[in-house]
């Protein structure tokens, strides 16, 4: 009995062990592709900052000199480290591995910078950037490229280079539409902020509202005459119902005063908007009156709820 059992428990363990190590080789590429999708953003982000603070440089440069050259732009990562800039690593922080210098990939490649005027011309400047790929594991290249070509402005492949550069702060292309941030295609179809907030807006303005779609937690308004239809519009899939509100504006009587008025409100009976007040006439009858369309105005506010 007892080799008998021995020899199923070696038969069972030459079964389970190939796939042991089968699964354990796939987590193992996963989480490997994984850390390489994520060093790939986290790269595009850092090529980001240096341009960002390469503008920033020149937009100081051309004010204090009043001249539009290329050496407005800094001739190396380093002078934007020299100059406060940039924060860079520490050569004891480098050497531990605790992070990459700024002048390198996070793959250990040397970035390398070019500043030139197009065709000679130094009223044209640009500031390149040469971001090596050399170090990136071979069968991953491809993903860490395509990842860098759609996040960096005007990036091109040049062998297992990514070379990207921008022009002068102020003279970026203007376009009439949502485009990538290479300039390569415009975005089209809807859009989902995915919980993101739009911020820093200086003027938001909507037209053409009327049978479309209001973003929650915006309200539109107009003023109109009293007892009229309201153009109503239309609240996104999902965001609840829409909201009325009706403020009463200006209102008379046909043209004369009230002789005892009471209470004033501001209706939607879910067609029209209008102002009615509540009157004791002069033989001591109650009643709501309506004003006439010319007579009252009322302002018509309509929100989607949250």
């Amino acid at each position: 009995m007892r080799r008998s059992q021995s020899g199923f428990t070696l038969i069972e363990l030459s079964i389970v062990l190939p796939v042991l190590i089968f699964v354990g080789m796939i987590i193992f590429n996963e989480l490997r592709q994984q850390r390489i999708e994520s060093a790939a953003v986290q790269q595009g982000n850092r090529i980001t900052e240096l341009f960002s603070k390469a503008a920033e440089r020149y937009q100081v440069l051309a004010k204090s000199n009043n001249t539009v050259t290329p050496t407005n732009f800094p001739s190396s990562i380093q002078v934007l480290i020299n100059e406060g800039y940039i924060r860079n690593c520490t050569a004891s922080d480098a050497s531990a591995g605790n992070c990459r210098p700024m002048t390198e990939t996070l793959w250990g490649d040397a970035i390398s910078v070019r500043t030139y005027g197009v065709a000679g011309n130094p009223t044209i400047p640009r500031f390149e950037l040469t971001i090596p790929l050399a170090k990136v594991p071979a069968d991953h290249r491809n993903d860490v490229a395509a990842g860098l070509l759609s996040s960096l402005p005007f990036a091109t492949v040049s062998g297992t280079n990514i070379v990207a550069e921008i022009g002068r702060p102020g003279t970026e292309v203007s376009h009439d539409n949502f485009y990538m941030l290479d300039g390569s295609r415009a975005l089209k179809g809807d859009m989902n902020a995915a919980g993101y907030a739009i911020e820093n807006v200086k003027d938001l303005s909507i037209t053409g509202l009327t049978n479309r779609t209001v973003l929650s937690g915006l309200a539109w308004g107009n003023v109109q005459q009293n007892n009229q239809v309201v153009s109503l519009v239309s609240c996104p899939a999902n965001r609840g119902t829409r909201k009325v509100n009706v403020i009463p504006l200006s209102y008379s009587k046909n043209g004369f005063p009230f002789n005892n008025m009471g209470a004033v409100e501001g209706r939607f009976d879910g067609t029209r908007a209008y102002v009615r007040i509540w009157e004791t006439d002069q033989n001591g009858t109650q009643a709501w009156f309506i004003p006439a369309p010319a007579n009252a105005s009322v302002l018509v506010q309509q929100q989607c709820s949250k």
